[in-house]
């Protein structure tokens, strides 16, 4: 028996779209907790089959409200998706990019924490990615002997010794841009000098791999052991919704349930150009 009216059939399709989608999320996660590796591939075949299933008996039955609940769900999802993006651009707002610098000069001691290193352009540091935070190599000796600043500090966490630091210092003058090795020491992180300190790091802390996925930038004077932040930087990578709902769940798994994607709002946040804008010059690499 029909129902009523055609609004009824579309949100009786709706709701049972919806509610199917959320079984079937919850069937993937019981299927992969049972180490089977096709649970998503169940899952969303199952899903298929739902979409279309509806959308033919629907036309059959000449109940064509509910042949386009199947099209209708697929196209919030797309609408949410747009709406998800655009609240996480909103959200990153000014913060993405180099849109407000201050004006750090002079700068004698130059500060940098980084975890595991720093983020840069291949093309301009002979390939290499991420700097690693024990290298000094051109940039270091070209900010010291040419750009005037007489003490660079490269700080990051290490195993067993989790407030060493390492230093680079203009030293000998000619010695440390013969060897740069030669001028790099250890020392208390609570020794470290008055200077600008930038801190790259990621919103729920320290990065786990080699790899600065999403990172936050603070630029901060420090005086006396005193940290005062200047200026945070993101680099505004978030991550929305697909605009298709493809099931992902999986046992044990934090991430979401269903696909998401990648997207960048704004400039790569480097180190190479943070540190140009802040100094208003331009860094040698190579």
């Amino acid at each position: 028996m029909r129902p009523r009216s055609l609004t009824g059939d579309f949100f009786l399709g709706l709701f049972g779209l919806t509610a199917g989608f959320l079984l079937l999320i919850a069937l993937s996660y019981g299927l992969s907790a049972l180490h089977l590796p096709i649970a998503s591939l169940v899952a969303n075949s199952l899903w298929c089959a739902g979409l279309i299933a509806m959308a033919v008996v629907g036309v059959l039955t000449q109940r064509f409200a509910l042949a386009l609940a199947p099209l209708a769900f697929l196209a919030l999802w797309a609408a949410a998706s747009q709406i998800h993006a655009g609240i996480l651009s909103a959200d990153a707002g000014l913060k993405d990019g180099l849109t407000d610098v201050p004006d750090v000069r002079p700068v004698k001691t130059l500060i940098i924490k980084a975890s595991y290193g720093l983020p840069i352009d291949p093309q301009r540091s002979g390939g290499v990615s991420l700097a690693r935070y024990d290298q000094c190599g051109a940039w270091c000796q070209d900010l010291i002997l040419n750009k005037g600043i007489g003490t660079i500090v490269l700080r990051t966490p290490k195993p067993g010794a989790p407030t060493a630091r390492t230093l680079f210092r203009e030293g000998q003058g000619a010695a440390c841009t013969a060897n740069a090795d030669r001028c790099i020491v250890e020392e208390p992180v609570d020794e470290l000098p008055d200077g600008l300190m930038i801190e790259f790091g990621d919103e729920a802390g320290p990065p786990t791999g080699n790899a600065l996925c999403c990172p936050i930038a603070v630029v901060s004077r420090l005086t006396g052991g005193i940290k005062t932040p200047i200026r945070t930087y993101t680099q505004g990578n978030r991550v929305a919704l697909m605009p298709i709902p493809v099931i992902t769940a999986s046992s044990g798994s934090e991430e979401s349930p269903v696909l998401m994607r990648e997207m960048v709002l704004g400039p790569t946040l480097r180190f190479d150009t943070l540190i140009e804008a802040l100094l208003n010059t331009e860094v040698r690499w190579q």
